[in-house]
C-alpha cells in the first residue's frame, strides 16, 4: 500500500487505512494504531474505524479482516477484496488502479 501510494498518488490515487479496535478507550486504540504505524513506516493516512457511534465496518459492510476496497471518487466500490492478500491480488489491484487513473479527466 506505501509503494501504490507513492507511485499513483500524484495521479489522483489516496490509500487511507481504517485501524478497527475492538476496545473502549480510543485514545489508547489511536496510540497504539499510530505507534505500530510509525514502526512499519506506513505512509499513506490512517483512520479510526470506531469513533462514538460510528462504526466503519459496519458502515462498509467488512465481514473479515484484513479488507481492502478501491472506492471511486463518488465514494462507489469498484473493488474489493477480503483476507490476505496475494501476488495475483496485487497485480489486479494495480491493473485496476491503472486503468481508472488512466482514463480519469483531470
Amino acid at each position: 500500500l506505501n509503494r501504490l501510494q507513492t507511485q499513483y498518488g500524484a495521479r489522483g490515487l489516496e490509500v487511507v487505512g481504517i485501524a478497527i479496535e475492538a476496545g473502549k478507550d480510543e485514545r489508547k486504540e489511536a496510540d497504539a494504531v499510530n505507534k505500530l504505524c510509525s514502526s512499519m513506516q506506513v505512509s499513506y493516512r490512517q483512520l479510526m474505524g470506531r469513533n462514538g457511534s460510528f462504526d466503519a465496518g459496519k458502515q462498509f459492510k467488512v465481514e473479515g479482516l484484513p479488507t481492502l476496497m478501491l472506492l471511486s471518487e463518488q465514494g462507489d466500490i469498484i473493488y474489493h477484496h477480503v483476507g490476505r492478500p496475494d501476488a495475483n491480488f496485487w497485480r489486479s489491484l494495480e491493473g485496476t488502479i491503472q486503468s481508472r487513473l488512466n482514463n480519469r479527466a483531470f
